[in-house]
C-alpha cells in the first residue's frame, strides 16, 4: 500500500515537473518570437527613415497591425519622430509619447528606459520646435537620466550637446560650456563614436570666442589641426 502511494505520488511529481518544463519552453518561444518581431519592425523603420521620407514611413506605420504593446510603442515613437517635421500634426505628439512616458516610467527595465528616454527626447524637440526652450531644456535632461539608466551614452552626448547650443544661443555662455564639457567628458569613460568629437569641440572653441576667452578658443582650434 505504502509502495503504491510513493508510485502514485512520484508519478505526480513527473507529471508537474512535466507540465512546468513545457510552460518554461513555451515562454522562452513566446519571448524570442515577440524580440525577433520587433527586432524585424525596428530594423524596417530605421531603413525606410534612411532611405524615404516622412510620408512612405507614416504609410508603412499605418498598415502595421501589432497587438503587443512593445511593438504599438515602437509605431507611436516613429510616429512621433515624423510628426516633429511636419507642423500641421505636431501638436498630436504629446498624446502619443506622454502615454509612453506613463506607461514605463516605473519599470526600469532596459528597454522601458529606452522608451521614456526616447519619448522625454522628442517631447523636448516639440517644445523646442514650439520656441519653448526652458521646457526642451527641461525633457532633454530627463531623457538623458533614462538613457543613462539603459546605458544609451551617444544620446545622451547629443542630448547634452542640444542643452549647449540652447543655452549658447541665448548668449547664457557659462551654461552653454558646462553642458559642451558634460559631453566631452563621455569620451574619456564611455565608447563614443568619435566622428562626433569634432564638431563638440568646434561648438567649444566657438563659446569660448563669444565668451571673449580668445585663448582658449585658439586652443581648442589648435587641437583639431
Amino acid at each position: 500500500m505504502l509502495k503504491a502511494i510513493r508510485h502514485s505520488l512520484l508519478s505526480f511529481f513527473i507529471i508537474q515537473r512535466s507540465y512546468f518544463v513545457f510552460y518554461l519552453l513555451l515562454s522562452c518561444a513566446l519571448a524570442s518570437a515577440q524580440s525577433t518581431q520587433y527586432i524585424q519592425l525596428q530594423s524596417s523603420i530605421k531603413t525606410i527613415s534612411d532611405t524615404s521620407n516622412c510620408d512612405v514611413l507614416l504609410s508603412f506605420l499605418d498598415e502595421q497591425e501589432v497587438d503587443k504593446q512593445n511593438l504599438k510603442t515602437l509605431v507611436s515613437l516613429a510616429q512621433a519622430k515624423c510628426y516633429l517635421k511636419d507642423h500641421s500634426k505636431s501638436s498630436l505628439i504629446p498624446k502619443l509619447t506622454l502615454p509612453i512616458i506613463k506607461e514605463y516610467e516605473e519599470k526600469k527595465d532596459s528597454l522601458s528606459n529606452y522608451f521614456v528616454a526616447r519619448s522625454y527626447e522628442i517631447h523636448a524637440h516639440y517644445f523646442y520646435k514650439n520656441t519653448n526652450k526652458d521646457s526642451a531644456v527641461h525633457f532633454l535632461k530627463e531623457s538623458s537620466e533614462y538613457y543613462t539608466q539603459s546605458k544609451n551614452f551617444q544620446a545622451v552626448l547629443y542630448n547634452s550637446n542640444m542643452i549647449g547650443s540652447i543655452y549658447q544661443n541665448q548668449s547664457s555662455y557659462s551654461l552653454a560650456l558646462e553642458n559642451y564639457h558634460s559631453a566631452l567628458e563621455l569620451f574619456n569613460h564611455q565608447l563614443i563614436d568619435s566622428s562626433y568629437y569634432v564638431d563638440l569641440m568646434i561648438d567649444i572653441g566657438s563659446v569660448y570666442h563669444k565668451y571673449s576667452k580668445y585663448r582658449q578658443s585658439i586652443d581648442i582650434y589648435n587641437e583639431l589641426l
